[in-house]
C-alpha cells in the first residue's frame, strides 16, 4: 500500500507597489497558516515601437509562460501602452521572468525573459509579412 502524500498547493501574494512572491505550502492541517513578507517592487519599464522606432500605443504587455525552461507564469500582470509605446509596472519581481509583447497587425513576442532592473527596454515588433530589420 502507498504512503499517503501530502497535498502542496502554490500560492501568490501580489500587492501594487511591492514585489510579488511565491510559495509553496504543505496542507498538513485543516487551516494552515502561511505569512508572506513582501519587499519593495520592482520597476519594469519600456517602450515598443516598429521597426523604425515609432511608438505603437496600445500594445498589449503581460507576463508569459517562460518556454525555454518550462516555467509557468508565476505572476500575473497585464497592461497596455501608451499613446507613445510606453508601458510601466512598478510591483514586479526581482527575479527575470518572461513577458508577451503583441499589438495588432504585428508579430507578437512571446516567451521573452526579462529583468525588472528600473532599466529602459526598448521593443521592437515587426510588421505582420514583415522581416524583422
Amino acid at each position: 500500500m502507498a504512503a499517503a502524500v501530502d497535498p502542496e498547493v502554490e500560492l501568490v501574494v501580489q500587492a501594487k507597489g511591492l514585489a510579488p512572491q511565491l510559495q509553496s505550502v504543505q496542507l498538513l492541517q485543516p487551516t494552515n497558516s502561511v505569512n508572506f513578507i513582501l519587499a519593495p517592487g520592482n520597476v519594469f519599464r519600456g517602450r515598443v515601437v516598429d521597426g523604425v522606432g515609432d511608438p505603437i500605443s496600445e500594445a498589449s504587455v503581460r507576463t508569459d509562460y517562460n518556454y525555454e525552461k518550462q516555467i509557468e507564469t508565476r505572476f500575473e500582470w497585464q497592461t497596455h501602452t501608451d499613446a507613445e509605446g510606453r508601458f510601466e509596472w512598478d510591483s514586479a519581481p526581482a527575479d527575470e521572468i518572461c513577458f508577451w509583447f503583441e499589438a495588432d497587425g504585428y508579430d507578437a513576442i512571446r516567451g521573452r525573459p526579462m529583468l525588472a532592473d528600473g532599466s529602459y527596454h526598448e521593443i521592437k515588433l515587426t510588421r505582420k509579412g514583415e522581416s524583422p530589420k
